[in-house]
């Protein structure tokens, strides 16, 4: 029996780690891929990999102040929506349980809806998030 265990833990392992590096190499390959042509060697070279010679200044502001961030964040948001939907299956104990199950998703689009029916916090940017949050809450309470 802990032969199979071992054997199991292994493959699991072993799974985490190939997805570690496809992750890896997906986020490698979206620093390369913009508006701007970034080649192999210059992305090298940005990221601090000695090539031989001094790398082009421009592809690496492009890289850090541009698609790094970009990257960062999108893999921030992604984890949090998976800690999100995970806390939401747990707290209803239901594995196919998402927003729309309790009216969350609703109560959100109705919030927002207010706000710009009645015009709330017009010409303020985090206005229109925040009442819909507020409607998801209030959707979430009742």
């Amino acid at each position: 029996m802990r032969l199979q265990a071992g054997l199991f833990e292994q493959r699991w392992w072993a799974l985490l780690g190939g997805l570690a590096l496809l992750w890896l190499g997906l986020a490698v390959f979206a620093l390369k891929v913009g508006s701007v042509s970034v080649s192999w060697v210059e992305l090298g070279q940005a990221l601090g990999v000695p090539l031989g010679s001094r790398g082009n200044d421009d592809v690496a502001a492009v890289v850090w102040s541009l698609r790094a961030p970009r990257l960062l964040l999108g893999a921030l948001a992604g984890a949090g929506l998976a800690v999100a939907g995970a806390v939401w299956q747990g707290v209803l104990r239901n594995p196919l349980a998402d927003p729309y199950l309790i009216g969350a998703s609703a109560g959100a689009a109705v919030g927002g809806a207010l706000a710009l029916l009645f015009g709330v916090g017009a010409g303020v940017s985090w206005a229109l998030p925040l009442q819909a949050f507020l409607g998801y809450l209030t959707a979430v309470a009742v």
